[in-house]
């Protein structure tokens, strides 16, 4: 029910990218509660999965850095 309403509200691709944010989050898990540690391999694909984000939202990120909204985006093209 969440995925559907996130993939209404969002997007499909803002909703797939959910999907790259669980490894991350079962990474800080393991260490948390197993005790596991994080390798620098493990920081390399940290650093991959936030390059990737960055890259689909770039323009997004610009909006949020230059003050405009994406109905405003919209309206000018």
């Amino acid at each position: 029910m969440i995925y559907f309403t996130l993939l209404d509200v969002r997007g499909a691709l803002e909703t797939s990218l959910v999907a790259y944010l669980i490894p991350i989050v079962a990474t800080i898990v393991g260490v948390v509660v197993l005790g596991e540690t994080i390798t620098p391999l493990t920081v390399v694909g940290f650093v991959v999965v936030f390059i990737g984000f960055i890259l689909l939202k770039r323009r997004g990120i610009a909006n949020i850095v230059d003050g405009t909204t994406k109905h405003e985006e919209h309206a000018k093209q």
